[in-house]
């Protein structure tokens, strides 16, 4: 029996009452319940479903009413702001139903509009101005001489059209439209137009108009939007000024899907009017597709194309056959399956007698389908310098190309490449200069100046500095790291050029580099360990690359015998043979001028 002293305190109250129920320790609500008792879930998700009506409703708007796309810009970060925002107010007042803003709330609405903001704008501001670092700032002496000029008057860039269809799924449509444009406008004389490769880095940005033509060197950005539904079309076009962000033209566009292609010679012409520039009417307009499916399997080609991928060109390569086996005539997709062919082709994805005749039967079927089109004769040209290696033809090609419209980022190119292989390295490299200052972003422009001119000129310094500003604006640019280790080497920089070599793929001449440096070095057990496993990987594709690693060990009878091979399998790094810096061993040897002759090169 319990001592009653010992008891605790009685539950009985005093006034005789019901016995109250003993309290018992409730738990503390875990942070998802705080958040469904204080409303933040339902607050946050009611303000989404409101933000996401608003914005689609703004873009419907926008896009009827013609209005700048920056309005909607402003108005979707604005609308992402908002969130945090909402979900602090439903803390303090979703539960409590308070209904002043109190002095802690206000300094955590503050914080969070600022860190929100800052954010927002450097996401903004981060891809444009990674882009902007690669071009005129940063330019070495060798490739512009002095201050960079101001962009001339006359200059425009096309930046990537966006997608406003209602299921966002027309991207390739979009960017196929846009690219069309592009090629349009280049055929405009007087009018600078910056090129694909360079203009089309901002996709997917905030675009900042100032930031972009100081990037680009251009006045002026044409910006525009396309809308599909169905088999109805409208394109909005609008020009704005780079320098202060005004809008100097817009106009909108609506047609059959298989019309739309006729609306960049309207694009055109509206901007060269804004821009005070006269355009001859076309005597042959271009046709309309035949049918919707022609057109879009031509549009995903030119996508597919777009990705630098052996996936992305063994499927454009399809895509365009489709293209033309659905329309026998339509010229654009002959024009672009000869440049998926020697794309694949220079990047040795097919052998070269497959890609190039190839190519070649492309270029000439779009040279009958479109006899007024430069660029079938400006890909013929290529095929004569790298293929054929005949000089003769592609110097008649490119000047059939000139003659139809202005040259081009293609065209400078592939004439820098035959002036270069002829050894006429002033002209080489005043044309590659010209290549990249129409195409400031286009990785392949620097490593032309880089590999195939400066490099092979003896000016190692300059190649070495190209070449980095090519890795930069691309960092997986094909046989980039090869060729700056080469440069590395030939200056002495054996740990660096090795260094070089080793972030290069297989296929792109690790190996043969390794060879070299391992040579350089002294080191002949590593560098017969290199050769043999590149001449089991290699050999059967790669044969000029064989014979460099060859000569430049001084094995000159191995050296030639792979220049035979490499010879027969029509290997296409053999017309920069000339002045190759690791051929100088042979240059001594009776049998390195009957190879040059052989190529109809001048010895």
């Amino acid at each position: 029996m319990t001592d009653s002293s010992e008891a605790g305190p009685s539950s009985r109250p005093p006034d005789g009452g019901v016995p109250a129920l003993p309290e018992t320790a409730q738990p503390a609500p875990g942070p998802w319940q705080r958040l469904k008792e204080h409303k933040v879930i339902q607050w946050t998700l009611v303000y989404v479903a409101a933000a996401y009506t608003l914005l689609h409703g703004a873009e419907m708007l926008s896009d009827a009413q013609e209005w700048p796309h920056v309005i909607v810009r402003v108005l979707s970060m604005a609308l992402i702001l908002g969130v945090p925002i909402v979900a602090t107010l439903a803390w303090f007042h979703g539960h409590r139903a308070q209904h002043r803003v109190s002095g802690p709330e206000i300094i955590i609405l503050t914080v969070l509009l600022f860190v929100a903001g800052s954010i927002l704008w450097w996401l903004s501001r981060a891809h444009v101005n990674n882009v902007a670092v690669a071009v005129a700032p940063s330019e070495p002496a060798s490739v512009t001489s002095g201050a960079p000029s101001a962009a001339p008057d006359k200059s425009v860039a096309v930046l990537p059209f966006a997608d406003m269809s209602e299921k966002k799924d027309q991207g390739y449509f979009a960017d196929g439209i846009a690219e069309e444009v592009l090629d349009r406008l280049a055929k405009v004389p007087g009018l600078k137009v910056v090129g694909h490769a360079s203009s089309f880095q901002f996709k997917g940005t905030s675009t900042d108009p100032g930031g972009i033509g100081a990037a680009l060197g251009v006045s002026y950005l044409l910006e525009g939007s396309v809308r599909r539904d169905g088999e109805r079309v409208r394109v909005t076009a609008q020009l704005i000024d780079a320098r202060n962000g005004s809008q100097k033209w817009s106009d909108h566009f609506d047609s059959e899907v298989v019309d739309v292609l006729q609306v960049q010679d309207t694009i055109a012409t509206g901007l060269a009017r804004a821009l005070q520039i006269t355009v001859e009417a076309d005597s042959a307009p271009r046709a309309s597709v035949k049918s919707p499916e022609t057109l879009d399997a031509y549009l995903r080609g030119l996508q597919s194309l777009d990705r630098d991928t052996q996936e992305g060109a063994e499927a454009a390569v399809a895509q365009l056959k489709q293209a033309l086996a659905l329309d026998p005539t339509f010229a654009p997709a002959a024009i672009d399956l000869s440049r998926a062919y020697l794309y694949v082709g220079d990047l040795g994805w097919l052998p070269p007698r497959l890609a190039f005749e190839r190519a070649r039967e492309a270029a000439m079927l779009a040279q009958r389908l479109d006899p007024k089109s430069p660029l079938p004769h400006v890909f013929l040209a290529e095929i004569h310098v790298v293929y054929d290696w005949d000089w003769v033809g592609a110097d008649r090609e490119l000047q059939q190309a000139f003659a139809l419209g202005p040259r081009d980022t293609n065209g400078a190119e592939i004439a820098s490449w035959l002036a270069a292989a002829l050894g006429h390295w002033d002209e080489a490299r005043q044309l590659a200069i010209e290549a990249i200052a129409l195409d400031p972003l286009n990785a392949n422009a620097y490593g032309t100046i880089g590999f195939a001119i400066y490099l092979r000129s003896g000016n190692l310094a300059e190649a070495e500095q190209s070449l980095r500003r090519a890795l930069q604006i691309a960092p997986k640019y094909a046989t980039g790291h090869y060729f700056l280790g080469e440069a590395l080497m030939l200056q002495g920089h054996l740990d660096a050029a090795l260094a070089e070599f080793s972030k290069e793929t297989l296929d792109d001449g690790q190996l043969e580099g390794s060879a070299m440096v391992h040579f350089a070095a002294g080191r002949k057990a590593d560098s017969d360990a290199q050769l043999a496993e590149a001449i089991r990987h290699n050999g059967a594709s790669w044969a000029s690359e064989i014979a460099r690693v060859y000569a430049f060990r001084g094995e000159k009878d191995h050296a030639f015998e792979w220049l035979d091979r490499a010879y027969e399998a029509r290997d296409e790094d053999l017309y920069f043979m000339k002045a190759d810096p690791l051929f100088r061993n042979l240059e001594a040897d009776p049998r390195y001028q009957s190879f040059l002759r052989k190529m109809n090169l001048p010895e």
